[in-house]
């Protein structure tokens, strides 16, 4: 293969290989955000009364915090952790009673002390989806060249080799 067809190759599979990524990137984070808003959107409020608080150690991070509690839902028993500050844990202690909220139909997916927030991952998602964004018209901008290159050279006549007419034009 010559060089230049070499290059052509990969410029089309590069192309055609960051499409497909991004454009899966993009859809996937924009399902992220409309699942953390719809999450927020339709938590459920009730009370739940604290089992017991306990940190994680967060390695080369800050320490992780986690209050374990029991609520009822939808006429069952439940019981769940979720992440706290910690200041939240210094203020609560086994046998208080606390907010917890959960999803209409999945009470086991519930969350102490605030709603779901769609806002603590929104922002990543947003950042990680216009990235993507980015990368597909980029990649859509490469292909276009491409298509456009591919038409020039079948559009353009090659020069007569030595020792031939040109054809009439």
């Amino acid at each position: 293969m010559k060089k230049s067809k070499k290059t052509a190759l990969f410029s089309w599979l590069f192309a055609i290989v960051l499409l497909l990524v991004s454009a899966f990137t993009l859809f996937h984070h924009v399902l992220q955000i409309e699942s953390g808003i719809r999450r927020s959107l339709s938590a459920v409020q009730t009370q739940g009364i604290v089992l017991d608080t306990y940190r994680t150690p967060g390695g080369d991070t800050s320490d992780v915090y986690h209050v374990t509690y029991q609520f009822e839902a939808e006429g069952k028993q439940y019981q769940n952790s979720s992440e706290i500050s910690w200041d939240q844990m210094q203020q609560i202690e086994p046998g208080a009673s606390i907010s917890v909220f959960y999803l209409p139909g999945q009470p086991e997916n519930s969350k102490a002390l605030q709603a779901f927030d769609p806002g603590s991952d929104l922002f990543k998602n947003l950042l990680i989806a216009i990235l993507a964004l980015f990368f597909l018209a980029g990649s859509i901008c490469i292909l276009w060249g491409n298509i456009q290159t591919l038409r020039t050279k079948q559009n353009t006549v090659p020069p007569p080799k030595a020792g031939q007419k040109a054809p009439p034009s």
